[in-house]
Protein backbone atom coordinates (compact mmCIF):
# COMPACT_ATOMS: atom_id res chain seq x y z
CA UNK A 1 0.00 0.00 0.00
CA UNK A 2 1.07 3.70 -0.61
CA UNK A 3 1.40 5.28 2.82
CA UNK A 4 0.69 8.80 3.82
CA UNK A 5 4.00 10.60 2.75
CA UNK A 6 4.47 8.95 -0.09
CA UNK A 7 1.11 10.42 -1.38
CA UNK A 8 2.46 13.80 -0.51
CA UNK A 9 5.43 13.67 -2.04
CA UNK A 10 3.20 12.33 -4.91
CA UNK A 11 0.85 15.64 -4.99
CA UNK A 12 3.81 17.87 -4.65
CA UNK A 13 5.80 16.76 -7.14
CA UNK A 14 2.86 17.20 -9.48
CA UNK A 15 2.15 20.39 -8.16
CA UNK A 16 5.84 20.99 -9.33
CA UNK A 17 5.39 19.85 -12.75
CA UNK A 18 2.59 21.69 -13.26
CA UNK A 19 4.52 24.94 -12.12
CA UNK A 20 7.23 24.29 -14.35
CA UNK A 21 5.40 24.05 -17.28
CA UNK A 22 3.65 27.21 -17.14
CA UNK A 23 5.06 29.39 -20.00
CA UNK A 24 6.46 32.57 -19.17
CA UNK A 25 2.99 34.71 -19.66
CA UNK A 26 1.29 32.29 -17.53
CA UNK A 27 3.44 32.81 -14.97
CA UNK A 28 3.48 35.70 -14.84
CA UNK A 29 0.01 36.57 -14.70
CA UNK A 30 -1.13 37.27 -10.81
CA UNK A 31 -4.25 35.85 -9.30
CA UNK A 32 -6.29 38.44 -6.90
CA UNK A 33 -5.43 36.13 -4.00
CA UNK A 34 -5.86 38.14 -0.98
CA UNK A 35 -2.37 38.48 0.71
CA UNK A 36 -3.29 36.42 3.69
CA UNK A 37 -4.40 33.41 1.27
CA UNK A 38 -1.76 33.03 -0.55
CA UNK A 39 0.42 29.86 -0.28
CA UNK A 40 3.81 31.76 -0.85
CA UNK A 41 3.46 33.71 2.20
CA UNK A 42 1.35 31.10 4.22
CA UNK A 43 4.04 30.37 6.64
CA UNK A 44 4.85 34.04 7.42
CA UNK A 45 1.46 34.27 8.70
CA UNK A 46 1.05 31.26 10.73
CA UNK A 47 4.13 32.58 12.65
CA UNK A 48 2.33 35.60 13.29
CA UNK A 49 -0.73 33.11 14.31
CA UNK A 50 1.47 31.30 16.46
CA UNK A 51 3.16 34.13 18.16
CA UNK A 52 6.26 34.47 16.56
CA UNK A 53 7.46 39.05 16.35
CA UNK A 54 7.31 40.90 14.19
CA UNK A 55 11.23 40.69 13.82
CA UNK A 56 11.25 37.44 13.90
CA UNK A 57 9.07 37.26 10.50
CA UNK A 58 10.99 40.26 8.99
CA UNK A 59 14.16 38.16 9.62
CA UNK A 60 12.40 34.87 8.02
CA UNK A 61 11.16 37.10 4.73
CA UNK A 62 15.04 38.18 4.36
CA UNK A 63 16.12 35.20 4.87
CA UNK A 64 13.91 33.36 2.42
CA UNK A 65 14.39 36.43 0.06
CA UNK A 66 11.27 37.40 0.10
CA UNK A 67 9.50 41.04 0.27
CA UNK A 68 8.68 42.45 3.65
CA UNK A 69 5.06 42.09 3.54
CA UNK A 70 4.63 42.88 7.57
CA UNK A 71 3.33 46.00 6.43
CA UNK A 72 1.10 45.43 3.65
CA UNK A 73 -2.72 45.06 3.66
CA UNK A 74 -3.20 41.43 3.81
CA UNK A 75 -7.19 42.00 2.48
CA UNK A 76 -5.61 42.72 -1.15
CA UNK A 77 -3.61 40.92 -3.60
CA UNK A 78 0.37 41.58 -3.22
CA UNK A 79 0.96 42.48 -6.98
CA UNK A 80 -1.58 45.75 -5.94
CA UNK A 81 0.11 47.10 -3.21
CA UNK A 82 3.78 49.01 -2.47
CA UNK A 83 6.15 46.15 -1.47
CA UNK A 84 8.90 47.24 0.69
CA UNK A 85 12.05 45.66 0.53
CA UNK A 86 13.92 43.68 3.60
CA UNK A 87 17.32 45.82 4.39
CA UNK A 88 19.81 43.72 4.07
CA UNK A 89 22.27 43.32 7.30
CA UNK A 90 25.83 43.26 5.81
Amino acid sequence: TVSANQRRIAKNSVKLASHIMLTPEEKSTKPNIPLKNDPEFSLYFRMLRYGFTLGAVRAALQRDGMPDITRLDPDKPVHVQKVPTVAHAD
